[in-house]
């Protein structure tokens, strides 16, 4: 056996996929959000069993009615965790959020308190 290696991650894994399987079927939005959204996705998708993956959005359509803008990072699912992606996903965030800044000042209809 491989050092570090764990004999039941397969079972594990299973196991997740029950509970968030179960969980995405029980979670019930009151309504879509009026907002856009920032779409990180790995390059290689789970090919899980019984799961097809052919929405480019992952369903995120379903809750929220603004414009989804997707970035692919290289790699699988659990790639997107690693040292590798960070840098990627900070530039992709950082563009996404710019894309939404106020500016500084004289911002009708903003409270004083937030500028």
């Amino acid at each position: 056996m491989t050092p570090f290696a764990d004999p039941d991650i397969g079972g594990r894994m299973q196991k997740l996929w029950v509970h968030q399987n179960r969980a995405s079927h029980r979670y019930a939005p009151s309504a879509r959000l009026p907002c856009d959204m920032l779409l990180v996705r790995a390059a290689l998708p789970y090919q899980w069993l019984a799961t097809k993956m052919d929405d480019p959005n992952y369903g995120w359509s379903r809750y929220v009615s603004g414009e989804i803008s997707a970035v692919t990072i290289p790699g699988q699912h659990t790639d997107l965790f690693a040292p590798a992606s960070e840098s990627l996903i900070a530039k992709a965030v950082s563009a996404h959020i710019a894309r939404y800044e106020l500016p500084s000042a004289g911002c009708p209809g903003i409270p004083s308190q937030m500028s």
